[in-house]
């Protein structure tokens, strides 16, 4: 056994072939070298910058108070919760599924190059611009006014409950069949044959 009971300086170097037991704090002021691994039991405190060269293996929960860079790719595997917010300041593309479990606000621009899928209601509080065909497999209710600047075209049936105003002339192709009464409050010129079936009364 070697007892040292005060400061104790090596010039060179200090070689130990067996284990190694240090009941209190080691301070190195140069760099160290590990050829091998290292076990460390209870829990670590790094004043400084860890650079890892190699694969990193966590066996645990990786929690960080502070905030994490990432300066390159970064691959999950499995499943990736963020409890707070989550900001990306550049792309951002996912291949697999998405499950957003609260809002997603989008300050630019989106662009989606599939389809769009929304299962609930969907509230649009400003204009809805479409350059393509529109597609609606069910019933479309409008509660306000509508403005269209082109032509609409109607396959089937079209019923509407209340009044219809046209400012325009207007040319039907086909019958023109009405149940009810017809007031007509200017001159109607008729070029074709005119069948009435009952009394005309003027």
């Amino acid at each position: 056994t070697l007892d040292v009971t005060g400061a104790t300086s090596l010039k060179s170097t200090l070689a130990v072939v067996g284990a190694s037991s240090l009941a209190s704090t080691v301070e190195v002021s140069g760099a160290t070298t590990l050829k091998s691994t290292l076990d460390v039991s209870g829990a670590s405190s790094l004043a400084a910058t860890l650079v890892v060269d190699g694969a990193t293996g966590l066996g645990s929960t990786l929690s960080v108070a502070g905030h994490t860079a990432l300066l390159s790719s970064a691959h999950v595997t499995g499943a990736l919760r963020v409890a707070g917010n989550t900001y990306a300041d550049a792309s951002f593309t996912g291949t697999g599924h998405a499950r957003l479990q609260s809002t997603l606000a989008v300050v630019g621009a989106s662009d989606l190059h599939s389809t769009l899928r929304v299962r609930g209601t969907a509230n649009l509080e400003s204009e809805l611009t479409v350059d393509g065909e529109t597609l609606l497999r069910s019933a479309l209710t409008s509660l306000g006014p509508h403005h269209i600047s082109h032509r609409v075209t109607v396959v089937n049936e079209t019923e509407l409950q209340d009044e219809l105003t046209v400012h325009g002339s207007t040319m039907l192709k086909s019958t023109l069949a009405v149940d009810g009464a017809t007031s007509l409050k200017s001159s109607a010129t008729v070029d074709g044959a005119t069948t009435l079936q009952s009394t005309l009364d003027v």
